[in-house]
């Protein structure tokens, strides 16, 4: 919990302190969120997401926000960085403001718990934060979607089969057990103790939060409208590209690699933003059109193709899971790990789909071949599509 309010932006400050000053506050206030994008950033620590914490850290990211605004900046690079700067500070500011995941979403709890114990193994200080941490979810967490509750309540026997490790033992035993018992007590709370919400479409988002989004944090140019007509249109271009093809059966598409690949390659940046600020759909998107270029020549396109289309089904599905259009109880059915994950972090797989697409258009602008350009990109640092054509001169 936040002691004391924190100082305000001040207008002398750099574009790059500022985006010190916000990984700070966004470390503090979700660190497990925040460690997603700056995987260099402290190990997370369990937070309360109580009314003083949600508005004093709204007051500080505006702050911070208005002074990036501020800046006259003469410099293309550095324009760059406060767009990607503002695509991470504005939806916290939005969430803080405006959505408030914390009182509804029982999913937004307990996988930040996983996140914390997962990255903590063994610490006193986590489990001794654990059962005043139940009490203020108990506190703030009204009518959960119902769709939302299986996947906290599996979190919360992930949550188990953590603090049965060996490590957390030789901790603080009476801690453990304390600990323990908060979990008991949560469990306790979702199946019984709180009314969920069981609209069909309840966790859903509105169209205008869609395309808020999709504005915002994906800088990508279009409403959830043409969003879905872009991605059925890739659907049916990639099943065109794949008739005649041998069929092939493709469970998963697990991205982890790439993504990790190409965010160790940003460490080389000199700048802080774009070494610290690295979207997962962002990284995600570049890694999904990289698989699909590369199956133009490979003599195993079609793993690449399908793979591109197992994604861009996905995207299709969380952005109607988002408007509304597709139960999320119908989507977790098999509980899936692929639909989980539209459940953990919404839209991303409708972004990374989406960059995957324009990525495609700004290599068309590059005369040289897939590889060189993708080596282009990474050297910049800049994984986004229609910043990195601003970059490198192609409109």
């Amino acid at each position: 919990m936040i002691q004391g309010a924190f100082p305000l932006a001040t207008p002398h400050q750099s574009l790059e302190q500022l985006a010190e000053s916000f990984l700070d506050l966004w470390h503090h206030y979700d660190p497990v969120e925040a460690r997603r994008f700056d995987w260099g950033g402290p190990a997370p620590v369990l937070v309360a997401f109580d009314k003083e914490t949600v508005r004093q850290h709204g007051a500080a990211f505006r702050s911070i926000e208005a002074a990036v605004l501020e800046l006259e900046l003469d410099a293309l690079d550095h324009e760059i960085d406060r767009t990607i700067l503002l695509a991470a500070i504005r939806p916290q500011i939005r969430r803080l403001d405006r959505d408030h995941p914390e009182r509804h979403n029982p999913v937004f709890w307990t996988d930040r718990l996983v996140g914390v114990l997962s990255d903590r193994t063994g610490d006193a200080a986590t489990l001794g934060a654990l059962p005043a941490w139940v009490d203020q979810l108990r506190a703030t967490l009204t009518n959960p979607p119902i769709g939302y509750l299986q996947v906290a309540l599996d979190d919360i026997g992930a949550a188990r089969s953590i603090l049965a490790r060996p490590d957390w033992w030789l901790s603080d035993k009476e801690a453990l057990s304390q600990a323990a018992a908060g979990l008991d007590r949560l469990e306790q709370f979702l199946r019984h103790e709180t009314t969920p919400n069981p609209a069909l479409d309840g966790g859903a988002t509105d169209e205008e939060s869609v395309s808020w989004y999709l504005h915002h944090a994906a800088l990508v140019e279009v409403g959830s409208g043409q969003a879905a007509r872009r991605l059925r249109q890739r659907s049916d271009a990639i099943r065109t590209q794949l008739e005649g093809e041998a069929k092939i059966e493709v469970v998963g598409f697990d991205q982890r690699g790439v993504v990790e690949a190409y965010r160790q390659g940003l460490q080389q940046q000199g700048s802080q933003i774009r070494r610290r600020i690295a979207s997962p759909s962002w990284l995600a998107g570049f890694g999904l059109f990289g698989q699909v270029g590369l199956a133009e020549t490979s003599p195993d396109r079609r793993i690449g193709l399908t793979a591109g289309l197992l994604r861009t089904h996905l995207a299709q599905l969380d952005l109607e899971i988002q408007l509304g259009e597709t139960a999320i109880a119908a989507a977790l059915q098999d509980r899936a790990a692929w639909a989980v994950e539209i459940v953990r972090h919404p839209l991303e797989a409708t972004v990374a789909a989406l960059h995957a697409i324009e990525w495609e258009h700004v290599r068309g602008k590059w005369a040289g071949d897939l590889a060189s350009f993708q080596l282009a990109v990474v050297e910049h640092g800049i994984m986004h599509p229609a910043l990195a054509s601003w970059r490198l001169g192609l409109g």
